[in-house]
C-alpha cells in the first residue's frame, strides 16, 4: 500500500544564530513563535498530509524534546530516526529509506522553516517519475536564499545564495522562484538516484566506520543538482527560513503581535 510521508528533517545546529541557538538547544526546537518552534510548526503542516505517519529524523540528543514537543500538539503518529554522527542532509535524507516502503510518497520538510497555507503539497500526483521541487514567487533580493531558474516546470538550473546584483536580474527576468528546500518523491526514485549518483552513502548506512569517513554534503549537492528527473511548481504557500537574525526576529515580532491581536479576540 502507498503511504504518504512527511519527513521532518531536524539534525542542524544553526550556527548563524548562536548563542541563541546551540548544539544542546538548536534553532528548530527554540520556542519563539507563538509559544511553538519551527519544528512544532513543521508538524503541524506534516500532520495535515501525513496518510499514516510522520518520520522524524534528528540527532540522538534531540529525540526526547522532538518527542515533547510532538507531544504537547497531540500528534502522536511519529517514528523518531536518530542519527549518531551528524553528515548533513544527504546522509539524513538517505537514511529515510530505510523506514519507509518502496511505494510510498516521501515529502521532505526542513524544520528551521516558518510555512502556512501548504495544500498545495499534496499536489504531487501529475510528478510521479520526477523529483519534485517546491519553489516560491520572489518577494524580495535576498542574498540568503536558493535560487531555481525553470522553464515550465522544468528545472534549468540552481543557484545557491547569489549576489543580490545577480538576483536583480532574476527578478527582471521572472523564470526564478526561490527554492523552498521542500522535496516530494517516491521511495524508488529516490533510491535510484543515490543508486546513482552517491551509492557510498547507502553502503554507509549501516556502517558506523564508513559513515565517519564520508563528507558532509547536503541534500542538494549530492542528489538534486546532479538529477535529471526533476520538475518545479511554485507553491501559493507563505514561507520563510529563520537561518538569519534578520528572519528570525522579524518572525519572532511578527508572531508575537499575532499572538496578542488573536488573545485580544
Amino acid at each position: 500500500m502507498s503511504e504518504i510521508v512527511p519527513i521532518i528533517l531536524c539534525g542542524g545546529i544553526g550556527k548563524r544564530l548562536a548563542p541563541l541557538s546551540t548544539d544542546k538547544r538548536p534553532k528548530q526546537f527554540i520556542q519563539c513563535f507563538s509559544g511553538q518552534s519551527s519544528f512544532q510548526n513543521s508538524l503541524k503542516r506534516a500532520a495535515k498530509i501525513a496518510t499514516d505517519y510522520i518520520l522524524i529524523i534528528c540527532h540522538q540528543s534531540h529525540k526526547s524534546t522532538a518527542v515533547k514537543q510532538a507531544q504537547t500538539l497531540n500528534i502522536n503518529n511519529i517514528k523518531v530516526i536518530t542519527e549518531e554522527i551528524s553528515k548533513n542532509t544527504a546522509v539524513a535524507v538517505a537514511l529515510s529509506l530505510l523506514h519507509t516502503s518502496p511505494n510510498d510518497r516521501l515529502i521532505f520538510l526542513p524544520a528551521d522553516h516558518l510555512a502556512s497555507h501548504t495544500d498545495d503539497l499534496l499536489i504531487t500526483d501529475s510528478f510521479k517519475d520526477d523529483i519534485l521541487c517546491f519553489g516560491l514567487p520572489i518577494r524580495k533580493n535576498d542574498p540568503n536564499f536558493g535560487y531555481i531558474q525553470h522553464k515550465n516546470s522544468n528545472v534549468i538550473q540552481f543557484i545557491e545564495k547569489p549576489r543580490k546584483p545577480s538576483i536583480k536580474k532574476f527578478i527582471h527576468q521572472g523564470d526564478y522562484l526561490w527554492n523552498s528546500g521542500i522535496y516530494a518523491v517516491q521511495h524508488h526514485i529516490l533510491k535510484t538516484a543515490y543508486e546513482e549518483h552517491y551509492p557510498d552513502i547507502l553502503n554507509a548506512l549501516n556502517d558506523k566506520s564508513i559513515l565517519q569517513k564520508l563528507p558532509s554534503i547536503s541534500f542538494d549537492k549530492a542528489i538534486i543538482e546532479k538529477s535529471a528527473n526533476l520538475a518545479v511548481i511554485e507553491s501559493n504557500m507563505l514561507w520563510t527560513d529563520i537561518g538569519s537574525w534578520q528572519s528570525f526576529l522579524y518572525n519572532y515580532c511578527r508572531y508575537s503581535l499575532l499572538g496578542k491581536i488573536n488573545d485580544s479576540k
